[in-house]
């Protein structure tokens, strides 16, 4: 079995095993001392020492040699063979130890990398040597260039990626005289930063314009590398297949684990569809019991494991009905693998019916990410929770709903010795003002609150307040949405002058002026895990406001936030960090991490004053810019992705963005790895170290300063165009956070999978914003269905029957689009489950499945049974997370019609208890080669569905062909 896209799920765990060699690489910005004393002592002739420009100059001829000294080769180089006249000045190769870079000097020049594999990854770092000439670095053709500028002329410095497609040694050649700064050989299989035992997916990226594969770990024994990288071989767990590439595969990762729970459905008990932890939180989805015909409308759901020693009954109000199915979410959590969810349906006398009961075992729980400047120094953890995800000890929980947000009530204390029982979740928050009550508190939201539900709204700008009167006072609050739907509309949030404060799993929608403004004084804030769309359309403001006002913004002083795993959904504004005046009074220290700015237009964020971290983001296709800094802000802007953004880093009246903004002057961004990809014809990226006057002492026109290593400080004598201001090196200091980030060119497959940016399982919402968008620059414009018919116009699903669109995208488990990262792996949803028959489905997918009552098929016009019988005794089959009871038996009378508008892969999923089933198609017999389903591309037209041998068919599902 060789699909093309994704190889079904099996059981056993997969344990790689390779033979890859190691990558390399070679820094081109530090010269080893070693290297300096055999070029000061070499008799040959060949080395000058430039003391003027400070470097040395090699003189000599070279043809596809190794650079020496000494009669030995350095080791700055080591394993590069060069191709290069000789000259009687300057040097056609200098080392030049001031700068921090290799200089090739003239046309032609060749620097050679012997003996590359198929599918290794070649990156080189460099920029013309002329600041105001553009050149290039041309490659040999069997290196194909898959990012970067390989060929093109650019006065800009740039990370060209290309990719071998030839087995052989590689050669980059200049057009003119060029700089290195850093050139990096990965080898096509190397598992360095690969498989764990939480990976769920093998992702294998094929050569460029090739296909991308993905299999699923519990469907293999093992992939292999032969020892010279030529071939890979993926083996299947029951021997069943082998697939083979040979000069095929370029780059090998893998995705983590949805971490789905094991469950067995037994006849005549609970149906469980899905169970799987998340961060803190674990649930489970199940159908509505049906015992002699009625059907249950009550639950008791239980869970263990963890900080749970044995079954602890869970609130009621995490039990939900979402019409014929129903979830519970349980949340507060600490981590562990062990967790259980147990299912009791209770009938009208309030009696446990035990012998109906289900459970879903061994799911995973993990931690939220604590890191960044919200919980520095903070063990008592941000909001309701501990650091581990439990609550604090005394911490109250208040679920809100649109049904009581206005009347629910409870007890604060409002004065020195004064307690009162307050009503309405504004009230009971505004009951905080003065400071007198520090209790935890987590208000877990359920389904869609609404501005118009409140009992009143204390904010005039924003609607709801959460303010005290005395700077720094601990709120300790958690508000936190529960399971996938739990929004927040027509509304936005203000916090004012209050400490400890969180924000998660939240889709904020339509809100008036900001989605969350952290207005004034606000100290660790920790925002995260949240969905965040257009704000409300300002009639009278459509240039600046029309898709709303401002996402995250940080003003006022406030301090020590943490902006993370947010999904910005085509918003204007993102994130404005200080205010326009010198309310801030210090360094205010913000982090922005693993976010997601998905075709936001701008301020991701726009900076003056503060000290930013902003590491591990993924800008997905912005309009106007990424990171600005204005005012004496320093940014450091680390192992970021950017797609298609048109300025990713820029300083106000210099660089890229000479207009300025607003009339401020300049800050400084520290930069360091940063990944670019699909730049635009707009794309502009100007180093300080591409900028003119660069290697002097004078004010240079720049985006930002590349270091080499994330703990390089940026010099006193950079300085800002405007203000000359310099960078305050905040993320070098002692007191700086510890933290781990990830590679830059994995961001986009972190962000966008199951343990990503934004809500549980990336919320309720199935909508993808590129398929309107043909330029970053477009984006700049509203995505009217969004906002007018998804947004303005949102209803939660709780309490009554899912939309059918959504409930069926859901099931299936995929809520990713594609993206294209350095090495062009393509990222699917890593939302297995061991369950599943086929993971291939995605939002576009065409579900047909049959209704043994009434005897039908649930789409007639794709799938229409002329003649045929159906039962619901032989079993099921499970597709897309979804168990399948109504079968259409396939006999000897059984003639159905399958017509398709398009062509389409088609599965047919057959009973799980009978084996290898067939049917024919047109009279031809197609038989399912491993499992229970068949998958069969067809083109456009009438197909007839006849029996092949007796089998029970349960579901045709159709993929749109690529």
């Amino acid at each position: 079995m060789k699909p093309s896209k994704l190889l079904l799920s099996l059981v056993v765990a997969l344990s790689t095993a390779t033979t890859a060699m190691a990558d390399k690489s070679w820094d081109f910005t530090s010269i080893p001392l070693s290297d300096t004393l055999l070029i000061t002592n070499d008799a040959t002739g060949n080395w000058w020492r430039d003391t003027l420009s400070v470097r040395f100059c090699y003189m000599g001829k070279l043809s596809a040699e190794a650079l020496t000294a000494s009669d030995t080769e350095l080791t700055y180089t080591n394993g590069l063979l060069f191709t290069c006249s000789s000259t009687t000045s300057g040097g056609k190769i200098r080392i030049n130890y001031s700068s921090s870079r290799l200089e090739l000097n003239g046309a032609n020049i060749v620097v050679t990398i012997p003996d590359l594999a198929v599918g290794d990854t070649v990156t080189v770092v460099c920029m013309t040597a002329s600041s105001s000439t553009a050149r290039y670095l041309s490659a040999g053709e069997n290196l194909t260039s898959i990012s970067g500028s390989f060929g093109t002329a650019t006065t800009s410095q740039v990370t060209n990626v290309g990719v071998v497609n030839t087995a052989g040694d590689v050669t980059l050649t200049t057009s003119a005289g060029m700089n290195l700064y850093s050139l990096t050989v990965k080898n096509a299989a190397n598992f360095a930063d690969g498989y764990d035992a939480n990976s769920s997916q093998a992702v294998l990226a094929r050569l460029a314009g090739a296909d991308t594969l993905y299999y699923n770990i519990s469907n293999l024994s093992s992939i292999n590398v032969s020892d010279d990288n030529h071939t890979v071989t993926v083996n299947a767990s029951d021997n069943s297949w082998i697939d083979t590439f040979t000069d095929e595969i370029r780059s090998i990762r893998f995705n983590k684990a949805a971490n789905a729970g094991t469950v067995t459905n037994e006849e005549g008990k609970i149906n469980i569809m899905e169970a799987k932890g998340w961060f803190e939180t674990v649930y489970a989805e199940w159908d509505a019991f049906v015992l002699e015909g009625d059907t249950c409308d009550k639950y008791n759901v239980y869970v263990k494991g963890g900080n749970y020693s044995d079954y602890e009954k869970i609130d009621t109000e995490l039990v939900r009905n979402y019409g014929d199915s129903w979830r519970a979410d349980m949340v507060g959590l600490v981590a562990a693998a062990d967790y259980e969810l147990m299912i009791v349906p209770v009938d009208d006398s309030g009696n446990e019916l035990t012998d109906y009961a289900n459970s879903a075992t061994d799911m995973t729980v993990v931690n939220y990410s604590r890191e960044g400047f919200a919980h520095m120094n903070r063990s008592e953890g941000v909001g309701a929770y501990n650091n581990d995800g439990s609550l604090k000890d005394g911490a109250k929980v208040i679920y809100i709903t649109a049904e009581n947000a206005a009347k629910v009530q409870t007890e604060v204390q409002t004065g020195t010795s004064t307690k009162e029982t307050l009503t309405g979740w504004q009230s009971i928050v505004y009951g905080y003002l003065n400071a007198h009550d520090d209790t935890p508190i987590a208000f877990r939201i359920i389904g869609c609150v609404d501005s118009i539900d409140l009992d009143t709204c204390a904010s005039s700008e924003q609607g709801f307040l959460i303010k005290s009167n005395t700077v720094g006072h601990e709120f300790n609050m958690t508000f936190e949405g529960i399971g996938e739907d739990a929004t927040i509309h027509c509304l936005g949030f203000q916090v004012t002058k209050c400490a400890s404060v969180e924000f998660r799993n939240l889709g904020i929608m339509y809100y008036y002026e900001d989605a969350i403004s952290l207005d004034s004084a606000a100290y660790n804030i920790w925002v995260h895990n949240n969905d965040i769309y257009y704000g409300k359309y300002h009639y009278d403001e459509e240039g600046d406001k029309e898709k709303g006002d401002g996402s995250t913004d940080i003003k006022k002083d406030s301090k020590y936030v943490t902006i993370s795993y947010n999904r910005y959904w085509d918003t204007g504004k993102c994130a404005l960090l200080g205010s326009n005046t010198s309310s801030e009074t210090s360094d205010n220290w913000i982090t922005f991490h693993h976010n997601w700015f998905n075709y936001s237009d701008s301020r991701h964020p726009r900076i003056r004053r503060m000290s930013v971290h902003v590491y591990n983001n993924y800008f997905d296709g912005n309009a106007s810019y990424g990171v600005a800094v204005t005012t004496n802000a320093s940014a450091f802007v680390e192992k970021n992705y950017f797609r298609a953004a048109k300025f990713p880093m820029c300083c106000s009246y210099q660089g890229s963005y000479p207009g300025g903004f607003s009339k401020e002057d300049g800050g400084i961004i520290k930069a360091y790895d940063n990944c670019f990809s699909e730049n635009q014809k707009s794309f502009s990226y100007i180093t300080y170290q591409s900028s003119s006057n660069a290697s002097s002492s004078s004010t240079t026109s720049f985006d930002a300063y590349e270091v080499s290593s994330a703990s390089e400080t940026v010099p006193s004598s950079v300085v800002t165009l405007y203000g000359s201001y310099t960078y305050n090196n905040f993320d070098t200091d002692s007191t700086m956070y510890s933290y781990t980030p990830d590679a830059a060119a994995d961001v986009p497959t972190i962000v966008q999978g199951y343990y990503g940016a934004g809500r549980l399982n990336h919320g309720d919402i199935v909508y993808d914003i590129a398929s309107g968008v043909s330029s970053p620059e477009e984006s700049k414009n509203v995505d009217e269905t969004l906002r007018d018919e998804i947004i303005a116009n949102y209803t939660s699903s709780l309490g009554k029957s899912l939309p059918k669109t959504w409930y069926d995208a859901y099931l299936s488990g995929d809520y990713s689009t594609s993206s294209s990262s350095s090495d062009s792996t393509t990222d699917d949803s890593t939302n297995d489950d061991s369950t599943d028959t086929d993971n291939t489905s995605t939002a576009d997918t065409i579900v047909v499945y049959f209704d043994a009552t009434n005897k039908t098929s649930s789409n007639t016009s794709i799938f229409s049974v002329t003649t045929g019988n159906y039962t619901t005794s032989y079993g099921t089959a499970t597709y897309g997370g979804t168990t399948y009871t109504d079968a259409l038996k396939l006999e000897s009378s059984t003639s159905a019609t399958l017509t398709l508008s398009a062509a389409y892969e088609v599965t047919f999923v057959f009973s799980e208890t009978q084996g290898s089933s067939n049917l024919k198609i047109n009279g031809t017999k197609y038989t399912a080669s491993s499992g229970n389903t068949l998958t069969v591309s067809l083109s456009a037209g009438e197909y007839t569905i006849t029996k092949g041998d007796s089998a029970y068919l349960f579901v045709v599902a159709l993929v749109a062909s690529e």
